[in-house]
């Protein structure tokens, strides 16, 4: 048994693959990477906040649609449910019961048909 395998069991209980391992014993980097990698992590910044922006403003585009189309069809269903009760009226006037019973099959056939939008 090494070194390694003795300690990564002493620390899990068992036998780990490496890669589980976090590398702690790395060499420090130099300064001028810093640099370069604290310039790249403001750009990175910079644009991951334009990007949140958009998928804000486009999820904010999808939330009015959804509304807006809801409002439309609330107001479609209603519209059914109104032509339904005419159709069940006026066929009561022209053909009495049998007319009514014609006329409440065909208005819940009409509530029954769902339009989407």
């Amino acid at each position: 048994m090494t070194a390694e395998e003795r300690n990564r069991r002493m620390k899990y209980g068992h036998d780990v693959p490496r890669w589980w391992i976090a590398d702690v014993h790395q060499p420090a980097e130099s300064d001028v990477s810093q640099d370069r990698r604290g310039a790249a992590a403001a750009s990175a910044s910079e644009t991951s906040e334009i990007h949140d922006y958009r998928v804000f403003k486009q999820r904010r585009r999808q939330l009015l649609q959804r509304e807006q189309s809801r409002r439309l069809n609330r107001g479609l269903r209603n519209l059914q449910k109104g032509i339904a009760l005419l159709i069940v009226i006026v066929a009561f006037l022209v053909g009495g019961l049998p007319g009514l019973a014609v006329g409440a099959f065909s208005g819940l056939a009409l509530i029954a048909w769902r339009f989407e939008l």
